[in-house]
């Protein structure tokens, strides 16, 4: 779930996140090998394999079926039928007194699953264009905004070669552009065969006794 570790804050990969936005639900990420920040989820593990993995460990099932009924059973009993010694009350009891007036409606379509890939097409063109499709998806509000423009910089290759694409996407870097319009602009005007234009600070310095210095200003 974690794809980069942080105290602070750590990063949960895409499609976590987004299940938990479609759940309207939150996710604060524990601690390596730190049971204390789960401890609810580490105890309710151990009752587990006491109460259930424990029982059923010498009963043997052919069918999957089999299994999640005999699960469900054990689970009932856990839940419905044995109270807390310390409150006197069943797991139950507490879910629909405390937790249920608290718990808000289920979405009204179920989260549909998505994977998502970096996008290795653009970079086997060539370097420029792998790091302008990654500036693209980077600068966009939602990265989802950027593919089209990528999936349009890749096209290219099939009308003007990928030699030629690379370096569009080299000059579009170093004119600081960062859309599908300008790399086809360059491809079809031929600035990709062109030197790259020279930068202000490569111009050389004109020193003239017409020409205000540093000193004239305050």
């Amino acid at each position: 779930a974690v794809i980069k570790a942080c105290f602070y804050e750590p990063t949960v990969n895409r499609s976590y996140t987004e299940m938990a936005a479609h759940y309207d639900t939150a996710i604060l990420p524990a601690q390596p090998r730190k049971p204390r920040d789960k401890a609810k989820v580490e105890a309710a593990v151990l009752i587990l394999e006491r109460w259930l993995l424990g029982r059923l460990r010498h009963q043997l099932f052919h069918r999957l079926a089999e299994l999640n009924a005999a699960i469900r059973d054990l689970l009932v009993k856990i839940n419905d039928e044995r109270p807390l010694r310390r409150l006197g009350v069943t797991r139950r009891q507490l879910l629909e007194d405390l937790d249920r007036p608290h718990l808000k409606p289920l979405p009204a379509a179920p989260y549909l699953f998505a994977e998502w890939r970096i996008g290795r097409d653009a970079a086997a063109i060539g370097p420029s264009t792998g790091a302008l499709c990654g500036l693209i998806l980077e600068e966009r509000a939602h990265p989802e905004q950027g593919f089209r423009s990528c999936l349009g910089i890749l096209r290219l290759a099939k009308a003007f070669g990928q030699e030629r694409v690379e370096a569009a996407c080299a000059r579009a870097l170093e004119i600081g552009t960062r859309t599908y319009g300008s790399v086809k602009s360059i491809l079809d005007n031929n600035l990709d065969r062109q030197a790259p234009p020279q930068r202000a600070a490569d111009s050389p310095v004109i020193n003239h006794r017409n020409i205000r210095g540093a000193r004239y200003y305050h």
